[in-house]
């Protein structure tokens, strides 16, 4: 198709939009369009409906954090808080040469006391005022009077 230059009439820009209009129609492409403009308009509003909808947990990751006491068979004790506490444990069990000097000459370390708690500073709080307490008699005392060794505690919250 030639657009003829410019005499007085429309821009040949425009003429070349009417003309792939009237294209369109003829064609039937812009009924298609409507329906699929309005069938998105649809399927936006429906997932926006899902994210802002009535779970609102909905693909949330809870990580729980945990304080814990492991215990050697010398009677010695370890504080510390972490989010996986098998994977913890393990870590403190391991025989290589690779850091957690303290607890590799020391072990094997058997889980004495946890407590879960929501947030890592909750967690971490926790085991600073264990620590605080600076005896083995204090822990055997306050916490594992409390229930029977390896027991889990949730949160005093």
């Amino acid at each position: 198709m030639r657009i003829a230059p410019r005499r007085g009439g429309a821009a040949p820009a425009t003429k070349f939009l009417a003309v792939c209009k009237r294209v369109r129609e003829f064609l039937g492409l812009d009924r298609a369009r409507k329906a699929f403009q309005s069938s998105s308009v649809v399927e936006r509003s429906a997932v926006n409906r899902l994210v802002v909808g009535s779970n609102p947990t909905s693909g949330a990751i809870f990580e729980m954090f945990w304080t814990y006491v492991i215990q050697n068979p010398a009677g010695r004790f370890y504080i510390g808080s972490t989010d996986d506490l098998a994977a913890r444990l393990n870590n403190h069990n391991r025989n290589d040469k690779i850091l957690g000097k303290f607890t590799r000459k020391h072990g094997p370390w058997i889980l004495a006391w946890s407590e879960q708690h929501a947030t890592r500073s909750d967690a971490m709080r926790r085991e600073r005022e264990i620590k605080s307490w600076k005896s083995a008699r204090m822990i055997r005392e306050r916490l594992l009077k409390r229930g029977q060794v390896g027991e889990s505690r949730h949160s005093r919250d």
